[in-house]
C-alpha cells in the first residue's frame, strides 16, 4: 500500500507540474524509473522518493545548488574528486535550495530553514540531481544522511511547489501507521 501511495505521488507531481511544456520527457523517465524501482524493491522507498523529489526539482527549474556556498561562492564539495569540505562546515538552506558555509549562514537572517550537510549530503544531493535518470536512484548511503536528504527534499517541494499533494498525505499516513 505504502508503494501504491508513493506511485500516486510521483504521478501527481508529473501531472500538476506540467503543461506541454519542455521538460516532460525526463519527468515521465524518471517517474517510470521511480516506479520500476519500487516494483523491484532495489532501494527502500525513502530513498526513492527522496532521490525523486530532488531530481523532479531539478528538472522544473529548482536545482539544488550543492557544490558552493550560495552567499559567497566559496567552493564547499568538488564532486569530481571525492569531496574536500570538512563535515560540519557547511548546511543546506531549504528556501534558496542550496549549501550555505558555516560563516555566511551565521549571516542569515533566518536559520529555521538550515540542516547540517555533511560532504555524504553534498554528494547525495549533487548525484540526485545531476545522474543519469536510469542511474538516479543507484547509490547508497548511511541511514543518517538518507534521513537528512528524505528532509530536506520533501522540504523544498513543499516551499517551492505551488500544490499540496493528496497522495503526498496518504503515503506519510501510511508511512506512520506502518
Amino acid at each position: 500500500m505504502e508503494d501504491f501511495a508513493l506511485a500516486s505521488y510521483f504521478t501527481e507531481l508529473c501531472k500538476t507540474a506540467f503543461t506541454g511544456e519542455q521538460g516532460e520527457n525526463e519527468a515521465f523517465r524518471l517517474c517510470l524509473v521511480a516506479l520500476i524501482s519500487l516494483l523491484k524493491e532495489t532501494f527502500p522507498p525513502r530513498h526513492i522518493k527522496a532521490v525523486f523529489e530532488l531530481r523532479f526539482l531539478s528538472i522544473i527549474g529548482f536545482e539544488p545548488l550543492y557544490g558552493s556556498c550560495f552567499a559567497c561562492g566559496k567552493e564547499l564539495i568538488d564532486v569530481s574528486c571525492g569531496g574536500e569540505t570538512e563535515d560540519g562546515a557547511a548546511f543546506f538552506n531549504t528556501e534558496e535550495v542550496g549549501a550555505v558555509c558555516r560563516s555566511c549562514s551565521a549571516l542569515l537572517p533566518s536559520k529555521r530553514a538550515l540542516i547540517p550537510a555533511s560532504r555524504a549530503l553534498l554528494k547525495a544531493i549533487a548525484y540526485s540531481a545531476t545522474a543519469p535518470v536510469d542511474k538516479v536512484f543507484s547509490f547508497k548511503t548511511d541511514s543518517e544522511t538518507e534521513k537528512l536528504l528524505a528532509q530536506i527534499a520533501e522540504t523544498v517541494v513543499l516551499e517551492h511547489i505551488e500544490i499540496r499533494p493528496k497522495s503526498l498525505k496518504v503515503y506519510k499516513d501510511l508511512t506512520v501507521i506502518q
